[in-house]
This record gives structure tokens, sequence and C-alpha cells, in this order.
């Protein structure tokens, strides 16, 4: 049996430090990584779709990193705990302290240089990072197997959903039940931590504008073009796209270009792919809460969401998701929203919200337009009407009385105006 020396111990813990410390850099870096930093990265040293294939393997290849450096540290410290013990030293419990501190001070150094420098480091170092994540497949695999047996077989079926932490923060409180803290906080903020418990449990998807309802200019647009989509559609942000729709280049700002065109003196000079600001990614399994604080920490009010394919799912705005926990916010070129749905402009001039229900609109204004017809909103009635989607302008008349109209977006009629003035036979 050969027994190695102290010194050789020593020398085989090593590599296995450094695997560690490397391992521990890698799953700090792929935890706090800018996606936007690193396509520009990557882009600057003639590999811009490696950040794209980082996006799409950045949690599994950060749970495998984080494995391997729980492997490579516990090998490290049992080498050199080892080769303290064979050491002829009498001072084994000082070297075994020295030990201690080494192993806190390099996962020290390796978390802040994989923080500081995350870019860099899942640039330089993907090749290891991708094997690192294929020597990791078998503790992946035990570990999902073993989650599975848990929750199978440990879980009471009763029990419901697994609380989140935003439910165990108010109710851990002096062991209170659920109905007694409810029974101490108003109804506005019952209602609000409500909503953002339902937000903790949701993904993205959920609330996601539709691949098919975004509002996109490709990249080759002019100046004044990109200027009449931003004030025709009353948006702020629109992403550009290169060869179809998947292929997003950058989000265009309509400040931004406006800026740019009253600065340059003549708009047909700017060009607005030159002005886009790097479009920032999700799955559309991100979970929709923890994407809030994402948007925050990329300083960013959009995110487009991707398939599994890498293609275009949707796309979702800061405004989306704290609306799910406040309600609508209303800027000051939105419309005064009216609890009714109903706004008297003058006259016989009414401007109505396309979710209302006609029988309230019977009821409020003394009308007897049809309820038992194939719609039940003012925008059915207009779509039963038109026969399709219609664009903003468009009117048409039903039972005697005008009707216009006057917002559509994300694919739905907002905003009707209603005219009680008979309309004039010809």
């Amino acid at each position: 049996m050969i027994t190695l020396s102290p010194l050789a111990l020593a020398t085989l813990a090593l590599p296995a430090m450094l695997l560690y410390m490397a391992a521990v850099a890698l799953a700090k870096a792929f935890h706090s990584y800018s996606r936007s930093r690193l396509e520009e990265y990557c882009e600057d040293r003639g590999q811009p779709t490696r950040a794209d294939e980082v996006a799409h393997l950045d949690e599994r290849t950060e749970r495998a990193c984080e494995m391997i450096s729980v492997a490579a540290g516990l090998l490290a410290t049992g080498l050199l705990v080892l080769a303290v013990d064979r050491s002829p030293v009498h001072a084994g419990g000082g070297l075994l302290l020295l030990v201690a501190v080494l192993g806190g001070l390099t996962y020290s150094i390796a978390a802040v240089a994989g923080r500081v420098f995350a870019e860099p480091l899942i640039f330089a170092a993907w090749p290891l990072a991708r094997l690192l994540r294929a020597t990791a497949w078998p503790l992946n695999h035990a570990e999902e197997l073993i989650e599975g047996f848990a929750e199978r077989w440990g879980a009471d079926p009763e029990a419901g959903p697994r609380p989140t932490s935003v439910e165990v923060e108010i109710l851990a409180e002096d062991g209170e039940s659920p109905d007694d803290v409810d029974a101490d906080l108003p109804e506005s903020t019952r209602t609000l931590l409500q909503h953002a418990v339902e937000l903790t449990r949701a993904d993205v998807s959920e609330f996601m504008i539709p691949a098919t309802a975004i509002v996109s200019l490709p990249a080759t647009v002019t100046a004044r073009q990109a200027s009449e989509a931003f004030r025709r559609t009353g948006r702020s942000r629109i992403p550009l796209y290169g060869t179809n729709r998947d292929d997003i280049v950058g989000i265009l700002i309509g400040k931004d270009l406006w800026e740019r065109m009253i600065s340059a003196g003549d708009p047909d000079s700017v060009t607005p792919r030159d002005l886009v600001r790097p479009a920032f990614f999700v799955p559309e399994t991100r979970n929709a809460f923890e994407l809030i604080g994402d948007l925050r920490g990329h300083r960013t009010q959009m995110a487009v969401v991707l398939d599994e394919y890498g293609g275009v799912a949707g796309l979702v705005t800061l405004e989306d998701l704290l609306e799910q926990l406040v309600g609508p916010i209303d800027d000051e070129h939105d419309v005064p929203a009216r609890t009714d749905g109903i706004t008297a402009l003058g006259g016989t001039r009414y401007e109505l919200a396309g979710g209302l229900p006609i029988e309230t609109l019977n009821e409020r204004l003394g009308l007897h337009l049809p309820t038992e017809d194939d719609f039940e909103t003012v925008a059915g009635l207009a779509l039963h009407e038109l026969g399709r989607l219609p664009d903003e302008g468009e009117s048409f008349s039903y039972d005697g009385i005008r009707f216009q109209v006057v917002e559509v977006r994300d694919h739905q009629i907002r905003r009707v105006l209603m005219d009680l003035q008979p309309v004039p036979s010809r």
C-alpha cells in the first residue's frame, strides 16, 4: 500500500483548491452577470453568439459550478487535513486552524472575483464552465431524483402550496395564524400582500405581451418612420429586429431618437439602429416577482421573453409587473380611468371603455341596446359590427347611434367614442 507524504498530499490538494476557487468564482459570476454587458463584451471580441449560449444555460451551469465547488472543496480539505495528521510537526491544532482560515480566504477571493469580473470571467472560462456542467451531470440528476422523491413522499398532500418567503415573513411573527394576521391589516395592505404572493408563484409568461401583439420595427427603419411609429402607437420604447422578428437587435427609445433628430438638424441623417440600447432577454419560465429585481438591477424598463428554442415569446415591462401589485398605473399621457367606464364629454358625446358591459351602458344612459347578441361589451359590439379588429379612427353606426374607435392597443379595443345624436338617414 502506497503511503503519501504530507508534502505529496499538500501538492495534490493544490489543484483541488484551484478547481474549488474556479467553480466558486464561476457560480458567483453566473448569478450576478449582466446580459447586456456580456453581449457587448462578446461582440467586441468577435463572438456575439456566446452571450446567447450562456443565457440559455446559465442557471444549469451555475448549479453545476456550485456542486463542483462543494466536491472540490471537500477533497482539498480532506487532503490538507490528512497532510496535517501525518505531519511530524506537533502543531496539529494550529495547522488545522490555518487550513480553515485558508479555506475561508480562498472562498472570499473567488466570490469577489466572480461578482466583480463576471462578464470577462464567463467569456474567458465558458469552455471550462461547460466542462464542469457536463461533469456535474450525475450530481444534478441525483439532486433531481432526491427532490422528486421528497416532494412525492415527504410532503403533506393537504398542506397546499409551499409558502413563499413573503408568506413566511407575514405569518412568522409571534406564531400568529393567517386569520389573526389578516384581522390586523387594512384591506388595501392585505390585497397588496396577496398580489405579491401570487406574483412569487407566477412565471413571466403569464403577464407578457404575446409576440403577435408586439409593436416592433425593422432595423433598417428611417428616423422619420420610427418617429411616426412612436407618435401613432404612443409607445416610449420599440424593439428593432434584424433578419426576422426573433432577431431583436436592441430597443429604440423615443426620447433618444427625438433628441438626436433635433441636435442633428437633418432627420434623414439619423440612423435609428445606431441609437438602440441592448435588449434584456429572459426565459419565459423566469419568476415574475424576481424579474422586478432583475429589471431594476439592469436599469431597464423592458425585457424580451424567449421561449425554449430561443425565439421571441413576448415582451414584458416593469410597469406591467408593478400593475400586478398595485393596479393600473396611469401617466400624464393616459386618459384618466373611470370606475364605470363612461366619461361624459359634453352634449350627446361619451367616451366608453372597451370592456364596458352593454347592460351597464343601458342602465346608466337609459339606452336599449340589445344584450342577447353575440357580444356583451362595447369592444365586442365594435368587433361584431366591423367583422375584424379595427384601426383607430374607424366608425360604425348601430341602432341609430354613431360609434368611433379611438384607441386600439395590444390587440384590444380600449376606448370608443359614442355620439347619441341620431345618424341622419340617407
